[in-house]
């Protein structure tokens, strides 16, 4: 514990953001577990659409879920659904939502791991237009890589939409609140990705843009170590409609050269697919001699 205080991060929400981080304990206690049951999307004239699960079997109701849940509740397809008002952050209290943390040492070097809990992913919107990405429950995470002897950071990921879309950054591109120790991460307005830097990050043709501001610090003193949350880990079922769970693979990342250029962004999801059949070619035998190894750009 005494390094994932050390080199603990320094978070900043979008001081127009609409969910607040939750402490888990408190998401499962307003939740209800279900099993089965159609998704199906709310729209409103003027505002937000909402994700609602139709016909739904509840094994369990709201405030009475208790983790590890007894084995009568171990059915396949089971999930919680969370029931109740989506708060929005506050900066008085909002230091009392805990980190959730996990250690992961390798040979040459160890990774601190921060995961951060959202209820509700919030709907991306474009010239007052209301489009899509929104969902219940929303985990994301930065890793810390660290030397071995725990006293430097060398490199720091940060997660973003999953997939090709997260990021490395190096020591040298990585903002300070104190230099070398504690690095400042900033949350996307809505979706809740992370980022080394405050602005707007474009995406999807720009229909989809995170924008990021030093509004709201996140930085709480209550650091909960997974390793001593068994019920949280062992938990199956997704925390709501997206399939996300707090007992995700932590020992794998993304390779360490990747860093998602402006392009990339810009024109994903084409330009994933672009880079997959490159990918796919450098496999060829009859190829390789002519394509070098894909990596993506820096900038």
């Amino acid at each position: 514990m005494d390094l994932l205080q050390k080199f603990k991060p320094i978070l900043y929400l979008h001081n127009k953001e609409l969910t607040t981080p939750m402490n888990l304990d408190e998401q499962i206690s307003k939740s209800e577990l279900c099993v089965g049951g159609k998704l199906k999307e709310v729209r409103k004239c003027c505002g937000p659409p909402i994700q609602v699960r139709e016909n739904r079997k509840i094994l369990c109701p709201k405030g009475k879920i208790i983790l590890p849940l007894e084995e009568k509740y171990d059915i396949p397809g089971r999930y919680l659904n969370y029931v109740a008002d989506i708060p929005k952050p506050c900066p008085n209290t909002i230091n009392n939502v805990p980190f959730y943390c996990k250690v992961i040492e390798h040979d040459d070097y160890i990774d601190l791991v921060y995961i951060f809990n959202y209820c509700y992913n919030n709907c991306f919107r474009w010239m007052g237009i209301y489009l899509t990405g929104e969902h219940q429950a929303d985990i994301e995470n930065v890793r810390i890589r660290i030397n071995k002897e725990g006293t430097k950071i060398t490199n720091m990921y940060f997660s973003a939409h999953g997939g090709d879309q997260c990021r490395w950054a190096h020591y040298d591109n990585i903002e300070w609140h104190e230099y070398g120790i504690r690095p400042i991460v900033y949350v996307a307005k809505g979706s809740h990705a992370n980022y080394p830097n405050s602005g707007t990050w474009w995406r999807i043709f720009g229909f989809a843009n995170d924008k990021t501001e030093n509004g709201i610090k996140w930085f709480p003193d209550n650091l909960v170590n997974l390793e001593d949350r068994s019920d949280l880990v062992n938990f199956s079922g997704p925390l709501g409609n997206s399939g996300c769970s707090i007992g995700g693979t932590w020992e794998n990342t993304a390779p360490l050269n990747q860093c998602p250029s402006f392009c990339f962004r810009f024109f994903y999801p084409v330009s994933e697919k672009v880079v997959r059949v490159i990918k796919w070619i450098k496999t060829r035998k009859c190829f390789q001699k002519e394509y070098k190894e894909y990596e993506p750009s820096l900038n």
